[in-house]
């Protein structure tokens, strides 16, 4: 281990997948391939010996997801023996976050419906898809079926008597406690048992203290019947059921559910105090379809199946209708849905009469039996209802669309919004073309909004900025700002998935921590003006406002009555507010309102016309407010929001320290190669032309000048033969 420490100091190579193999004896960098989901890396044994150590600067366990770190021939290898660095020096921020059971959303909010302790039918049910689905593998239990059906055995798990439950869906459940979310429902309160006691979770010491006795002999040989160790059963109970993972020792972890097998009695875990189930609280958003029970869901459908509907000229021609996956980051993106209704139809004209004349000829196809298509089997033929199935195996699905005429106006009606199927492709398109529509009818009920809306983030849910690598605040350091903002522009950082990206993603909390916190004056112009073509592509970051001190603080805002925000709004984007700059009384106090709005409330909670135009009221309204600072609001970078979002470097993230010298791209490696390979080349060309091409060229030009009559040449020869 010494020498591999003393290895790791030196200057290392670089290896990348795919260039390059690790040599026995030579310590390298191992750089991973941020594009694909594994990175792999040849390692040449050539013997004589045969036992070997490998060492490495983290642990391998932390980049295994489906596959094992030293496989041959597709088989994977195990250790013999193992040293594992436990100062904690290597955790890098991967520390579980802490998730008390009243965090986790409620079941009753959730697609899992009603506590049925009897129906032992519906709880084998939903198990036996979690068998069949393997949901415990891989990310499969963030799917929607594995989610619901995993809800609706931890409800049951939690809120009945185990003695009601099926025994092995009762012992096999926790194979599913680390894959699948978990949700909150009250805890079964057993009558014959006490109430557990209070629990210091920060006193890991006395609870390890009471689950080695409970572990011990003295124990296990009477169920943990006497009185000492029924009292540290209690202790190690309520610690597993009441404390966060990273406060119980981990041989309780993973000894808890053996005890269980064991040891009678215990006690209740208490239900929490002035504790409400509130269906609308962030936590439960976006985990039922619709708000809606299932037994009606096909009724619902078919009153409103077309959610979104289109006009189009199209000439005789294969079109392309495209969806994609959304969301970032990209190794997380997912279809909005999974399948999608979809006919197109003839139209009279392309008018909005002609296209909603259609849509209930488009509602009526949709509730027939519809032929599946997907992606590179079948195509759409006009007046075919079809359901597409999306590929989840890549990004974008492609369907083609036949059109062979005579009519040229056409109208596509869809199940959902194509735009909630857009990333970086548009819907329809031909020979490459984007096409856009004529008219359009959207659904504006919202019952197909799937469950998409937008979480609650409140300016203080943020990270932290000064907890980033955006490092200090610096309102007279505009150069610092301008680089920064300089760096957004030229690496597309409003585009895609791009500022989920380190560079992105620094650079933009810089900025945003000097919008935050300083006054406009100080920012560069066009840095102030166009900050927010970044504010919904990146991750924000909060920074106490910036207080300026001849304005007077807003007042407080109700975020949930909305029509008084709208008032408000609307007053200030008149033309009585807009002619004066809001300089009135009345005027003045709408805009205190709005700003209040724009920077306190969630986004939901704002009317959509505020939202779409606050920054243009900016431009002409003067004065406003400060947004207070909040209350009892303390920076604390170890808390979960703020963990990951520094990597180890100084503050800037534009500074190329030394230690980065030794972590090179594969485009840094390309560069280095080409450049050497001109170098190269250049001398090449030099040593010839000196050597051969040159001396060659001067005789030649010599030669000739010499066979010239009357020349300069013929001059100097007579001269040359004079001088002999």
């Amino acid at each position: 281990e010494e020498t591999a420490e003393e290895l790791f100091e030196g200057n290392l190579e670089t290896v990348v997948p795919g260039f390059g193999s690790i040599d026995v004896g030579t310590a390298v960098t191992l750089q991973f391939d941020t594009s694909v989901i594994t990175s792999q890396f040849p390692i040449r044994i050539e013997g004589p010996a045969t036992s070997y150590g490998i060492f490495t600067e983290h642990e391998p366990a932390e980049f295994e997801f489906d596959a094992h770190y030293l496989v041959l021939d597709g088989d994977d290898l195990e250790p013999e023996a193992m040293l594992i660095e436990e100062d904690g020096e290597h955790s890098h921020g991967h520390s579980e976050e802490c998730i008390l059971p009243t965090d986790r959303p409620d079941c009753g909010c959730t697609n899992a419906g009603t506590l049925e302790c009897d129906n032992t039918d519906k709880v084998l049910e939903s198990y036996l898809y979690l068998v069949d689905n393997r949901c415990n593998q891989g990310c499969n239990c963030y799917n929607e079926g594995c989610r619901d059906n995993f809800f609706i055995v931890d409800m049951h798990h939690s809120g009945c008597n185990a003695d009601q439950l099926p025994k092995f869906v009762e012992e096999n459940f926790h194979e599913y406690e680390e894959s699948c979310q978990r949700c909150y429902q009250s805890p079964f309160q057993n009558p014959v048992l006490p109430q557990c006691g209070a629990i210091d979770c920060k006193n890991t010491a006395a609870t390890n203290g009471n689950y080695s006795l409970v572990a011990s002999a003295e124990c296990q040989n009477d169920f943990c019947q006497s009185p000492a160790c029924q009292a540290a059963w209690q202790v190690v109970i309520a610690a597993h059921d009441e404390c966060c993972h990273d406060d119980i020792p981990e041989a309780l972890a993973d000894g808890f559910h053996d005890l269980e097998e064991v040891c009678l009695g215990g006690c209740n875990i208490p239900e929490p105090t002035n504790y409400t189930v509130d269906c609308s609280a962030p936590k439960n958003l976006g985990l039922v379809e619709d708000d809606h029970d299932g037994d009606d869901h096909d009724e619902h459908e078919g009153e409103h199946a077309v959610a979104w509907g289109a006009s189009f000229t199209l000439t005789p021609a294969q079109y392309t209708w495209q969806a994609q996956k959304t969301g970032c980051p990209l190794p997380n993106q997912t279809y909005a849905e999974p399948t999608m209704k979809f006919v197109v139809l003839e139209l009279a004209n392309t008018s909005k009469a002609a296209l909603m004349a259609a849509e209930e000829t488009a509602e009526e196809l949709f509730e027939g039996n519809l032929e599946t298509v997907v992606p590179g089997f079948g195509s759409i033929d006009v007046g075919t209802a079809v359901t597409l199935q999306f590929d989840t195996s890549v990004i974008t699905s492609q369907f083609p669309i036949r059109i062979e005429g005579p009519a040229t106006s056409y109208g596509i009606f869809t199940e959902h919004e194509p735009a909630e199927f857009e990333f970086d492709a548009h819907y329809l398109v031909l020979d490459g073309d984007d096409l856009e529509p004529e008219a359009m009818l959207i659904e504006e009920d919202g019952e197909h909004s799937h469950g998409h809306s937008e979480e609650c983030i409140l300016p203080t849910d943020r990270p932290d900025c000064g907890c980033t690598n955006a490092g200090t605040l610096e309102c007279d350091n505009t150069d610092k700002v301008l680089e920064s903002y300089l760096y957004l522009v030229d690496n597309r950082c409003n585009q895609g998935c791009n500022c989920y990206n380190e560079g992105c993603r620094d650079n933009f909390f810089i900025v945003d921590m000097h919008h935050s916190g300083c006054n406009a004056d100080q920012l560069p112009k066009f840095v102030e003006e166009n900050f927010h073509e970044y504010e919904e592509s990146c991750q924000r970051c909060y920074q106490s406002p910036f207080q300026n001190p001849v304005l007077p603080q807003c007042g407080a805002i109700d975020c949930k009555n909305t029509a008084a925000t709208n008032g408000n709004y609307s007053l200030v984007a008149s033309a009585e507010c807009q002619n004066d700059f809001c300089q009135s009384p009345a005027c003045q106090a709408a805009w205190q309102v709005v700003i209040a709005a724009h920077d306190e409330c969630c986004h939901d909670d704002i009317p959509e016309a505020l939202a779409d135009g606050f920054h243009d009221l900016e431009e002409v309204c003067l004065g406003g407010c400060n947004i207070p600072e909040p209350t009892n609001y303390t920076v604390d970078c170890s808390v979960p929001k703020n963990q990951g979002l520094t990597s180890g470097r100084d503050n800037n993230p534009n500074d190329n320290n030394d230690d980065d010298d030794d972590n090179l791209s594969t485009g840094a490696i390309v560069g280095i190669t080409i450049a050497v390979v001109g170098v190269f080349l250049v001398i090449l060309f030099a040593v010839l032309y000196k050597c051969c091409l040159k001396p060659r060229a001067i005789d030649e030009a010599h030669t000739a000048a010499m066979k010239m009559p009357g020349s300069v040449a013929e001059e100097h020869k007579s001269e040359q033969a004079n001088n002999v």
